[in-house]
């Protein structure tokens, strides 16, 4: 049995030991530091010799060399090639900001923007009123709940407005509200625009019905219809993608807003069939994970689980932790949406139909077929990887 002398002696070494581990990681960070700085001159040399931020092969490349050299000082490869690819991910963001962000600033400047009006403190509201600020605008907030729009502008160091009426001075204004309001928000604002041009971007996530409820009051509004395919926490010049609803030409203005963005043009309809697969079949999958799990938590001891089940557990939890309100306006006004649940029905009878009369030919003749077709998935064949995987296995 340890004395009192041995176990003080002990905490004393843990003490020093920790204190060592942050001085490291400390010098980790420096080093991180002086990474992006240099990844800021090599933007300057890119953009001279006009040559794109992103080369595939040369970041793969880094990615396999600091892997073997990590294996060559008795360093987990999986753990360099993780810190590398982080490390390559901030390193392409640093390089953006360098080449865009005067460009923008300028352009905005070019178009007589120097005042932004966000409507809605929520998380996509906050995202934009920190985008914009970091353009030098001057960002006014407004929220309905007055008490939670202060808090967020706070947080966000920007001014809040008490009325509409103030936001409408703005040029340009972000409309992040709830699907149903955007419409009646839109028109709102619009209406009131009078001789003085106004610039309204809305970013609902469903287009059909917010798009069919906007009129059209003045030559002197343009109203931009946008979906950012990213989250709140999305750092602003990373790759981030958008949707734009390609109107006339309208599209051009946001560009330049985002000219680091990979944008996509759709129209309503088509936007809407998109997110049934990229939003709404997500979101109903994790629920239904959710739901299960929840009931047979008993069932799971302490301290067992697999990737798998982890891998779910966290999109679950990341789909709980968003807005209630948000997700079943998603799902409640995407018409598209019955569709897919119609099909979840049909895929699940498929299966019960299978496993219940123990059909082994038909399981793997659906395992392989499923395979097939996801192998192909944005018109890429990975069918190679699935047969590499399974050989490792």
């Amino acid at each position: 049995m340890k004395d009192k002398r041995t176990t003080a002696r002990s905490k004393k070494d843990l003490d020093h030991l920790r204190v060592e581990i942050q001085q490291v990681t400390r010098s980790i960070l420096d080093l991180a530091k002086a990474r992006q700085n240099l990844s800021r001159k090599v933007a300057l040399v890119k953009e001279s010799t006009a040559i794109p931020i992103e080369n595939v092969g040369i970041e793969s490349r880094l990615v396999s060399s600091m892997k073997k050299y990590s294996k060559n000082i008795g360093l987990d490869p999986m753990l360099s090639g993780e810190i590398t690819k982080a490390l390559v991910e901030s390193s392409k963001s640093v390089q953006r900001k360098a080449i865009y962000l005067d460009k923008i600033r300028k352009y905005l400047a070019a178009h007589g923007v120097s005042r932004v009006g966000i409507i809605g403190a929520g998380r996509m509201g906050g995202w934009f009123a920190g985008y914009f600020k970091s353009l030098r605008t001057s960002v006014l907030l407004f929220d309905d709940d007055r008490k939670f729009g202060k808090r967020r502008a706070k947080e966000l160091a920007c001014r809040f407005s008490e009325s509409l009426e103030v936001i409408e001075d703005s040029d340009l204004i972000v409309v992040a509200v709830p699907i149903g309001k955007t419409a009646s928000v839109t028109n709102l604002l619009a209406k009131h625009a009078g001789e003085r041009k106004m610039r309204i971007i809305e970013i609902s996530s469903v287009k059909q019905r917010v798009i069919g409820g906007i009129k059209r009051h003045s030559q002197n509004v343009e109203i931009y219809s946008i979906h950012p395919l990213f989250g709140a926490s999305a750092d602003p010049f990373a790759r981030n993608s958008m949707i734009v609803m390609a109107s006339g030409g309208q599209d051009e203005f946001v560009s330049h807003l985002f000219p680091h963005f990979a944008i996509s043009n759709l129209d309503p309809n088509e936007h809407d069939k998109l997110m049934t697969l990229l939003l709404s079949l997500p979101h109903v999958l994790a629920l239904t994970f959710a739901d299960i799990v929840l009931r047979e938590k008993d069932v799971i001891p302490k301290g067992i689980s697999s990737p798998t089940f982890e891998s779910f557990i966290q999109i679950a939890r990341r789909v709980l932790s968003e807005s209630a309100e948000v997700y079943y306006e998603i799902q409640s006004t995407n018409k598209h949406n019955q569709k897919m649940l119609k099909q979840i029905e049909k895929s699940q009878s498929e299966l019960r139909s299978i496993i219940s009369q123990s059909d082994y030919a038909r399981f793997v003749e659906l395992f392989d077929e499923r395979r097939e077709m996801l192998s192909k998935v944005r018109g890429e064949d990975r069918s190679g990887e699935y047969e590499s995987l399974r050989r490792a296995l």
